[in-house]
């Protein structure tokens, strides 16, 4: 997974390989946020 960047414990990671569309996943902890944006 690559890792954007990691800030005050919230890590920002982008996957493009998985599947379509590339979408962010922010982890916080046990908190998992996937968001995908359309461009």
């Amino acid at each position: 997974m690559p890792e954007i960047c990691r800030f005050y414990g919230i890590i920002i990671a982008m996957f493009f390989d998985d599947h379509n569309p590339p979408h962010f996943h922010a982890r916080y902890g046990c908190l998992n946020d996937t968001r995908c944006y359309q461009s």
